[in-house]
């Protein structure tokens, strides 16, 4: 089997266990919406990861950062809207109570709408962009700038994710029989301290970096 399949593989399967803001959203909207709805919510994750790696390979990536000194910054943008997003998931309870009515009678989300999120959620996080800025630079080193070899490692790469995203959405979709409005409320809540959690992390790390380079 050529290198650059098994090293796609490998990459594949390793992002696969990696839990994220992304990764909750999809689980939570699996549950809440259905597995088939939440498959256009993956549908805009693949998207947004194929387009940072294609903008990073034709070297935009790296003008986004261009020195170390512009990472907190890029970290910092990253929390703030992390927070913002989770604090929106803790908004107020009997308004949480009607959209969790609203999901166990049926009303679903419009497709567009999912893709669009899934594409937004795994954009504004920075530590996707970061990783993805180091891996081409790492993968293009790996296989000398040869074209077919890095789309290969990169296509393999995808694909592995969405298998595996598939079998979580499907997984997460079956707790869908167990839940009631005030489960889905907590939830959401889950989800919103997750968020928050996620954006406070990227912060302290923005902070730590600051201090390291002063």
């Amino acid at each position: 089997m050529p290198e650059y399949i098994v090293s796609g593989l490998l990459m594949g399967l390793l992002l696969s266990i990696a839990a994220g803001p992304t990764m909750l959203a999809l689980i939570q909207s699996s549950i809440a919406e259905g597995a088939k709805r939440t498959l256009f919510m993956e549908l805009g994750v693949l998207v947004s990861d194929a387009f940072l790696i294609v903008v990073t390979y034709f070297g935009f990536g790296q003008f986004l950062i261009i020195s170390a000194k512009q990472e907190p910054l890029y970290l910092s943008l990253g929390g703030v809207l992390l927070i913002g997003m989770g604090a929106y998931k803790l908004k107020i309870k009997h308004s949480q109570l009607r959209q969790a009515h609203r999901w166990m009678e049926g009303q679903k989300s419009p497709p567009l709408a999912l893709f669009f999120k899934g594409f937004m959620y795994n954009s504004i996080n920075p530590s996707v962009l970061l990783f993805w800025i180091g891996s081409v630079t790492l993968i293009t080193a790996q296989f000398e700038q040869n074209p077919i070899k890095i789309a290969g490692h990169f296509t393999v790469t995808l694909l592995v994710m969405m298998g595996t995203d598939f079998l979580k959405i499907y997984g997460s979709s079956r707790l869908r029989v167990l839940m009631t409005p005030r489960r889905l409320i907590r939830l959401s809540q889950f989800m919103g301290w997750s968020l928050v959690l996620f954006g406070v992390f990227l912060l302290l790390k923005a902070l730590v970096q600051i201090y390291q380079s002063s």
